[in-house]
């Protein structure tokens, strides 16, 4: 067993795993949490301000106006918690996102849902680890689990999920754009799209990807 294994040199094996073979897992997640927080601040701001500018502009203009500095940071704390919650009720309201507009959080349930699947791949991937008989990330059978793992039933399951997720994610985007699907808390032009998180669908797009090229 792992456990038994740990020392001396077992837990080189953990450390190697999470830092380097897990990669495109974080790739997946820091690219989901920073679209999410983009669409989530662009359409607060514009909600605001009624001004359809994009996140580079708006980082522009905060440099010569202290007003819209002081707003930007607090849409930016604001909307980074409205994240982390499914439904913003009345109370938790905040003078800077959705002020006295209660009801589903879209960033929320994107946000929330992309780290659930990624917090329950990692322990999948943890538990698989700690019932093994791996001895040393130098050694032949660490080589070897890593094969395993990627070709077990669970992992491909959840791989084929995080292609799946994306694929949503990537659909919600474009046709928010077009304006097919409820957006009234998200603002997100067609012309600003690509030019906003054209690089965070990317990344969740090639961070899922990486995960079906061994499975």
């Amino acid at each position: 067993m792992f456990a038994s294994n740990f020392f001396p040199w077992g837990w080189t094996c953990l450390l190697h795993f999470f830092a380097v073979e897990m990669r495109s897992l974080y790739l997946f997640y820091y690219s989901v949490n920073s679209l999410v927080a983009k669409i989530a601040f662009s359409g607060e701001m514009e909600r605001q301000l009624d001004s359809e500018f994009d996140t580079n502009e708006w980082s522009n203009i905060r440099l010569v106006d202290e007003n819209i500095n002081a707003l930007m940071q607090c849409v930016e704390d604001a909307a980074t918690t409205a994240m982390w919650k499914f439904w913003i009720s009345d109370d938790d309201s905040h003078p800077c996102y959705r002020d006295e507009l209660p009801g589903f959080s879209y960033v929320g349930a994107l946000n929330i849902s992309a780290f659930t699947c990624c917090c329950l791949f990692l322990l999948m991937c943890l538990w698989v680890m700690v019932t093994s008989d791996i001895t040393d990330w130098r050694a032949g059978n660490y080589l070897y689990f890593t094969w395993e793992l990627e070709h077990r039933t669970t992992y491909r399951v959840f791989a084929y999920s995080l292609v799946s997720y994306t694929a949503v994610v990537i659909a919600y985007v474009i046709l928010a754009a077009y304006e097919l699907v409820p957006t009234i808390y998200l603002s997100l032009p067609l012309d600003e799209m690509f030019t906003l998180v054209g690089t965070n669908m990317v990344g969740i797009l090639m961070g899922s990807i990486a995960f079906l090229s061994t499975s």
